[in-house]
């Protein structure tokens, strides 16, 4: 049997669950501090149900939703967690953060990607025919809808996933931004032609960490901008929490 052709049922043995475990949804995260990042995000959470053996990813309950959680770096390893949980049917919210590709944007500006381009290296593998990936439109235009009752600046504009941060120079950002594309990130087009692939709906959210374009990183300090990411990271996590409460 190849890996492609696991099953729902293979998953759930090796994690250890029982199919009433299964979330509705999935949330992931494109960030490396994992221990930190999980701790951090069960406080959003009403309680915790099932906390996976390798400490990936939980499973808690919001509003009485079952809700997935899993902090992933890059599309391989989140790529691997989305494979699993697309395959129970779960829907699937990606979240984190974005380098800006446009010089009319600023920190903390959040990004509702219309579409991803692919050149992550894991989305060819679910979605052969194209590198343009869609999300799924109800639950693009559920978060579209929630952001914009509370009434926080976005935009709806192309991303492109990469394979890797630290291998970005200037010259393919500035090409990147020629070529219209608002935003980079690593992890949601493979997040949404896995989605694709299971039918699933998914979407992605995320905001401004570092402005690329203007040669900003993730080295660099600035207490405002610190503290607008503090706020845009909790605003995300309730935006999320209220479209999976009315979805």
């Amino acid at each position: 049997m190849a890996y492609q052709e696991l099953k729902k049922e293979d998953f759930l043995k090796d994690f250890g669950m029982t199919e009433k475990l299964i979330p509705n949804f999935l949330i992931v995260e494109g960030l490396y501090d994992f221990a930190g990042q999980l701790k951090r995000r069960k406080k959003f959470f009403d309680k915790i149900i099932f906390e996976s053996k390798e400490n990936f990813f939980f499973i808690g309950e919001k509003n009485g939703i079952k809700v997935g959680y899993c902090c992933a770096y890059g599309p391989t390893l989140s790529g691997e967690i989305v494979h699993q949980f697309a395959v129970f049917g779960s829907k699937i919210i990606q979240i984190g953060c974005y380098g800006g590709l446009q010089k009319n944007i600023k920190v903390g500006d959040f990004l509702i990607a219309s579409e991803v381009k692919a050149l992550d290296g894991v989305s060819g593998f679910y979605q052969k025919s194209t590198n343009q990936i869609k999300p799924s439109t109800k639950l693009l235009d559920a978060l579209e809808k929630e952001i914009t009752n509370q009434k926080i600046p976005y935009f709806k504009e192309k991303l492109i996933s990469s394979p890797t941060m630290l291998g970005e120079s200037m010259k393919i950002i500035n090409e990147w931004s020629k070529q219209g594309f608002f935003g980079v990130d690593m992890e949601s087009a493979s997040t949404i032609a896995i989605a694709n692939h299971f039918n699933v709906d998914s979407a992605s959210i995320l905001y401004l960490f570092d402005l690329v374009i203007q040669g900003q990183t993730v080295l660099d300090k600035n207490t405002d901008d610190q503290k607008i990411r503090k706020l845009r990271d909790k605003q995300m996590m309730n935006i999320v929490f209220n479209v999976i409460s009315q979805y």
